[in-house]
């Protein structure tokens, strides 16, 4: 309940903020409150994500992207996300979420977060990759790019490469065909891929 209050109430303001292009970076401010906290009496880890969600309605309205998925019957999933915590932020702390897209690839957008104090200090950064869906079919990101008038994707950075690598790994172990193995043997086989796939990351950065 509390994610779709903090959704409505940044969607209106969009509704009369002005609009931007889909490379424009949205920020949303936001405070801890008495319910986002956890033992530590800091913003919970669960909730980062959920705010995060209820941030990129900004974006989303402010580009015209969710008027016209609405319009065309599609619905925005989140499909992965990456999060670094970095500081802890307090109760009653006021802080902004900006939300960026980076780029495209032929399956997914890819949209940066960044949690800031007041005083500019980072406190999470997270990446997160999205969908269109329509009548459950992914939606190609390349067509609703061009839709809008961007043909082409800037290149994504080195580290949401590096991620993507990790996630094809982890998909590729998740399956059924390590079942049966030994322990020792898949973690064998998780360093190797690792190493592998950082030599190729750090290759190209290199580059």
């Amino acid at each position: 309940m509390k994610l779709i209050a903090r959704s409505a109430i940044i969607s209106t303001r969009a509704m009369f903020r002005s609009n931007m292009t889909v490379w424009a970076k949205s920020k949303c401010m936001f405070r801890v409150l008495p319910t986002d906290l956890d033992l530590n009496f800091h913003l919970n880890n669960g909730r980062y994500l959920q705010i995060m969600d209820a941030g990129r309605f900004d974006w989303l309205i402010r580009t015209g992207v969710l008027q016209s998925a609405v319009m065309q019957r599609q619905r925005v999933v989140v499909c992965g996300a990456m999060l670094k915590f970095i500081r802890e932020l307090k109760a009653f702390e006021k802080f902004s979420v900006t939300c960026q897209l980076k780029g495209w690839d032929k399956g997914y957008f890819y949209f940066e977060h960044r949690l800031e104090r007041c005083d500019g200090e980072l406190a999470a950064l997270a990446v997160v990759r999205g969908v269109l869906l329509q009548r459950g079919t992914p939606v190609s990101p390349g067509n609703i790019a061009s839709h809008h008038g961007y043909p082409r994707s800037l290149k994504l950075p080195a580290y949401i490469q590096a991620w993507k690598d990790a996630d094809s790994m982890m998909r590729r172990f998740s399956r059924e065909s390590v079942e049966g193995l030994p322990d020792d043997e898949i973690d064998d086989l998780l360093v190797d891929h690792y190493m592998n796939s950082d030599e190729r990351t750090y290759s190209s950065m290199a580059a």
